[in-house]
């Protein structure tokens, strides 16, 4: 299986959750996606036309679906032990059908497109409307740079430009950091560009932090308060405002999971 940003490390908890097609963010790839399309064939051997729908979806759509929704739970993942979202597949997969079926019964994937674009359109426009008025994002992030793995708190600076505002434009200053495992602090500002982040599987942001406050933050990885008040502090000196992510008032994900008749087949194997 290969190794994307994010795989290198994971709890108990995390590998269990991801047995079961409960996956963070990163892990929204074939190597992943296909076991689970396996596991729904077999749990609903009869729902032909649903299976070959979903076996069309690409990863970008699967993540397009799940970013629309909270996570459906927490687990400590990554190098730092970073606290972040898993979303169910059985769930996801079901919120797409829903999307998908026309009002003839037929499941017609231009729907999901359609729905996709709509929503999307909405968050660029919250982006660009909060980078308009200097608002920043606290989050943490991994980097694929040409020394290894980075992994640290930062700030994001997000907007959407070009044709109908289809082009992502997301800068990243940090300062204290892991590389490879070891940790680095300074107080120098460090900078990633919007072509550092737009590197397909080189950037990806692992958690958008919403509450800031030293109960909150000690949950989320072995970063401590003082490694982001430094953030804070410089995106108080730029005149920047600390916001939520533009798709904040999203709904959680509820778990759905796999049938009980999945659990009994995998019994009877083993």
């Amino acid at each position: 299986m290969s190794t994307h940003i994010g795989d290198s490390w994971k709890s108990r908890n995390a590998t269990n959750a991801i047995k079961q097609h409960m996956l963070p963010m990163v892990c929204f790839n074939l190597d992943h996606i296909r076991p689970f399309l396996r596991d729904y064939q077999s749990a609903y051997p009869k729902r032909l036309e649903e299976l070959s729908l979903l076996s069309k979806l690409s990863p970008d759509d699967w993540k397009a679906v799940a970013k629309q929704f909270k996570c459906t739970e927490w687990h400590h993942y990554g190098q730092a032990a970073q606290r972040v979202g898993f979303w169910d597949m059985w769930a996801v997969a079901e919120v797409v059908l829903s999307v998908c079926r026309s009002s003839s019964g037929k499941y017609q994937i231009q729907l999901l497109k359609e729905q996709q674009q709509k929503y999307f359109k909405q968050y660029r426009k919250k982006a660009n409307q909060l980078n308009a008025g200097r608002c920043v994002r606290l989050i943490m992030f991994k980097y694929e740079s040409d020394k290894g793995e980075i992994y640290a708190p930062g700030i994001l600076k997000e907007s959407y430009r070009g044709h109908k505002n289809s082009h992502r434009h997301a800068e990243v200053f940090y300062m204290d950091y892991l590389l490879a495992g070891k940790f680095h602090k300074n107080d120098i500002v460090h900078y990633l560009s919007a072509e550092d982040t737009s590197i397909k599987y080189r950037f990806a942001i692992t958690t958008t932090i919403n509450t800031i406050d030293p109960e909150s933050i000690s949950r989320l990885s072995r970063f401590k308060y003082h490694n982001f008040k430094k953030l804070l502090d410089y995106a108080s000196s730029q005149n920047w405002k600390i916001s939520s992510s533009p798709s904040f008032t999203k709904q959680k994900l509820q778990y759905v999971g796999p049938p009980e008749n999945l659990h009994n087949q995998k019994d009877l194997s083993n």
